[in-house]
């Protein structure tokens, strides 16, 4: 068993509600996994909670957030969920309606050209049954809707459960 001073250390998440974390368990995942906190409202509805996110290498922890509560939510609702970290889409899952779908994460923070953008999601398109880009700013919607179909933290609960037929309000 591992312990941190006299603390067992529990099984390892990706995410964490910040207050459900001892300090010292806070900052054993800081030294060994790049965790870092961040405050964010996952779905736009209440006030920001405070979250505990493993940071890969190639992200930001806005992207890693999202990543990680997308992943919980299809996760809720999908048996083949794929979390890739390069070359791929951010997630990937299987649904009778759609067969595979792609999601794309978007902060604004990785800037790419028009024509980068128009060739990645040209063979997105072609590759999956359906492409959602999630952009986690309302503003960057414009820039992705005529790509794949686009949505905000609002319409993203609605629109994974439609892959499903799950939706229940």
């Amino acid at each position: 068993m591992n312990v941190i001073g006299l603390e067992a250390i529990p099984k390892r998440k990706p995410i964490y509600r910040y207050n459900e974390l001892s300090e010292s368990y806070k900052l054993w995942l800081i030294d060994h996994y790049g965790y870092q906190p961040i405050w964010q409202n996952p779905f736009g509805s209440g006030g920001r909670r405070k979250w505990f996110v493993e940071v890969r290498k190639n992200e930001n922890v806005e992207h890693a957030f999202f990543v990680r509560i997308l992943e919980q939510l299809i996760r809720g609702l999908a048996d083949d969920v794929m979390v890739y970290e390069h070359s791929k889409p951010d997630i990937v899952f299987d649904c009778a309606k759609y067969g595979s779908v792609a999601v794309e994460v978007e902060t604004g923070s990785r800037k790419q050209s028009r024509s980068e953008l128009e060739s990645r999601f040209k063979k997105l398109n072609k590759e999956y049954g359906l492409v959602l880009v999630f952009v986690t700013d309302k503003y960057l919607k414009r820039q992705y809707e005529k790509l794949a179909k686009t949505i905000t933290r609002t319409e993203i609960k609605y629109e994974i459960a439609s892959c499903f037929d799950a939706w229940k309000g």
